[in-house]
């Protein structure tokens, strides 16, 4: 089930970054996860009070994925800010329903950005997304940078990335 999250969740939802970040070992450097996961550390869960949460529960009521996301309507620009599942629920849709439930939430004419792990790129181009570049994200790490724009008429600048 896909539900809101409480701010009373958002340790849980650090807890599942965490988890599948430390996970990313054939992606990235050991000495890559652990600054990594020390910047959300530092940042601590407060950090998705700035977003918009939705979480997927399983059958047993803990948070099996979530997804964050913010936006800047008066540019008509969202992005995709966080979107993990656990380990042993991958590869059964939660995070193509938790995309969708993100998506579905913007206005049509919305371009849409995600800064993905380098593993996850090929999950984004099969939800639609288009690639542009490998940057580094704040916490110091390489990502792919993609977009997903729902109405062509909307030029992109890199101005408009969160």
């Amino acid at each position: 089930m896909i539900r809101p999250a409480a701010p009373k969740e958002f340790p849980a939802l650090l807890d599942v970054q965490i988890a599948c970040i430390r996970d990313l070992t054939t992606t990235y450097t050991q000495e890559e996860i652990n600054s990594w996961v020390g910047y959300l550390e530092k940042e601590g869960a407060g950090r998705y009070a700035a977003f918009n949460n939705h979480v997927f529960v399983d059958e047993t009521d803990h948070i099996a994925g979530f997804v964050s996301w913010s936006e800047k309507p008066q540019e008509r620009t969202a992005a995709i800010e966080c979107l993990y599942t656990l380990k042993e629920q991958q590869g059964k849709g939660i995070g193509k329903l938790l995309l969708q439930t993100a998506e579905a939430s913007l206005p049509e004419s919305t371009a849409v950005y995600v800064r993905s792990t380098l593993n996850a790129r090929p999950f984004y181009e099969k939800q639609g997304y288009h690639y542009i570049e490998n940057t580094t994200s704040r916490a110091g790490f390489k990502v792919a940078l993609l977009e997903k724009n729902h109405a062509t008429r909307y030029q992109r600048t890199t101005a408009n990335v969160n």
